[in-house]
């Protein structure tokens, strides 16, 4: 603010304030959507875990990660980030990062992440217990439940997941 001319600001107050309350409401109006969308997405995904065979989703996790992760010793780190969003233009999501980092790429498509989920979650531990450096990429609306992506660089290797808002 140290170089805005206060006088000249002064003339406008009016518009600015009712431009600034107008701002205001707007994002109070995109949050409760957010919120309500979230809501949904949470509700979906429940839906779907009930559905799902987690034991028989563990077990080819396991047997892929046996093909796809060697193990070679030590303690992994993990970097979590994302890797998309939720923008005034829509879900922008950056896939051409993974694609970018890894020549070689499993794609998971789940349309509720139930199952991609369980599956990530078991390539993400069997990842660090052999001691690789990732990337776990978070879902932008449910980053606390699901991740979208596994990256690990080392491998050249990416488990991406695909659905209606990743493809």
């Amino acid at each position: 603010g140290q170089f805005w001319d206060g006088e000249y600001l002064k003339s406008y107050a009016d518009e600015i304030m009712l431009a600034t309350r107008r701002n205001s409401e707007l994002h109070k109006g995109a949050a409760m959507y957010l919120r309500a969308a979230g809501d949904l997405m949470r509700e979906s995904l429940a839906r779907a875990k009930k559905q799902t065979d987690t034991a028989r989703a563990v077990s080819f996790a396991e047997g892929l990660c046996r093909r796809k992760i060697p193990k070679k010793g030590g303690k992994g780190r993990e970097w979590v980030r994302f890797i998309g969003g939720i923008t005034p233009l829509g879900v922008v999501a950056y896939t051409d990062t993974p694609l970018t980092l890894c020549k070689n790429r499993v794609i998971i498509s789940d349309r509720h992440g139930s199952v991609s989920s369980v599956i990530l979650n078991t390539v993400r531990q069997w990842a660090l217990s052999s001691g690789y450096e990732i990337l776990t990429l978070k879902n932008p609306f449910l980053p606390s439940l699901l991740c979208d992506h596994i990256i690990i660089p080392e491998l050249s290797l990416a488990f991406l997941t695909e659905n209606a808002y990743i493809t």
